[in-house]
């Protein structure tokens, strides 16, 4: 599923990254597990996500920013699994992890990659 946002999601997302770069930049850097305990004031409600589904919602926010329509290079796919490009450019050939040319370049989709992973 690709995702394709509005100008208004664009600017949100933008928002959005922005604001935790400004407020908590460590958090944006960090690509450890475990676990992130999140509060919602406004709600009076706090709850715990996985780390790793926190940083797909950073990735997502960033590929909506960007207007990328979920598609991601395979340095941004090498850089998210910690790995060279070569060895995705290898996944790839392979079949492992679905993509795309674009002209002679690779571009997979966010929910391709989110598939792969979830194949680890």
């Amino acid at each position: 599923m690709a995702i394709n946002p509005t100008s208004s999601e664009r600017a949100l997302a933008t928002k959005t990254i922005e604001a935790l770069r400004a407020h908590c930049p460590a958090l944006l850097k960090e690509k450890k597990n475990g676990v992130l305990n999140i509060t919602i004031e406004e709600e009076a409600i706090s709850f715990a996500i996985p780390r790793k589904a926190f940083n797909v919602m950073i990735n997502t926010l960033e590929n909506m920013s960007q207007g990328s329509g979920g598609m991601l290079t395979t340095q941004q796919v090498a850089d998210r699994l910690h790995v060279s490009r070569p060895y995705i450019v290898k996944l790839l050939d392979r079949g492992l992890i679905a993509h795309v040319k674009v002209g002679k370049h690779r571009r997979v989709k966010m929910s391709d990659l989110l598939a792969y992973e979830r194949s680890l």
